[in-house]
């Protein structure tokens, strides 16, 4: 009997452990650039546009001109949309005076889904539902999550497709990192 479980266990045991240590270098590796980001930036300036909030509120782009734009488009549907909302509130709130964060629906969800994924996750920051307007501004977007960092000057400095996480959104906005991405 010890055999036959054993027959059964390793295999177990050693896809298991590979599926973990690939799991540990991804979940635990030092940021030293993100991972997810698979575009160079390419320094596109955005053309204003307009659009409007989950409260029917109307926005224009160009008003968060000065601060760093992190643009998120995302859905209620995609789970790693849902673990990243945190983070991105997280940043929105510890840098507030420096940077704005816009959630861009592309799901296509009910406005009042929305709202009560806001409500339930306890986010401050600019939501809006999926619009033409917001669609098409940035393009076609490949993937969700996909995140547009734009500059206080109004420009794409890089585009990560995938999760987000604070350390990246830290990155993505430090001196040091656009200080290299505007002598490319």
């Amino acid at each position: 009997m010890k055999l036959h479980l054993s027959k059964i266990i390793l295999p177990v045991f050693l896809f298991s452990s590979a599926l973990t240590a690939d799991a540990d270098s991804i979940l635990f590796e030092p940021i030293s650039k993100p991972k997810a980001t698979i575009k160079k930036p390419n320094l596109k300036t955005i053309k204003d546009f307009s659009f409007k909030d989950l409260n029917g509120k109307q926005h224009t782009f160009s008003e968060y001109k000065g601060k760093w734009i992190i643009v998120n488009y995302w859905a209620t549907y995609c789970p790693p949309c849902r673990v990243e909302v945190t983070d991105l509130n997280m940043f929105a709130e510890d840098h507030e005076k420096t940077a704005v964060v816009l959630g861009m629906d592309a799901g296509g969800d009910p406005v009042s889904e929305l709202k009560k994924f806001k409500q339930e996750y306890e986010l401050s920051y600019t939501m809006a539902p999926a619009q033409r307007s917001t669609l098409l501004a940035f393009g076609i977007i490949e993937a969700l999550p996909t995140t547009f960092i734009v500059s206080p000057q109004g420009k794409i400095v890089d585009t990560h497709i995938g999760m987000i996480t604070y350390d990246d959104l830290a990155y993505y906005t430090e001196p040091q990192h656009n200080n290299k991405q505007a002598k490319k």
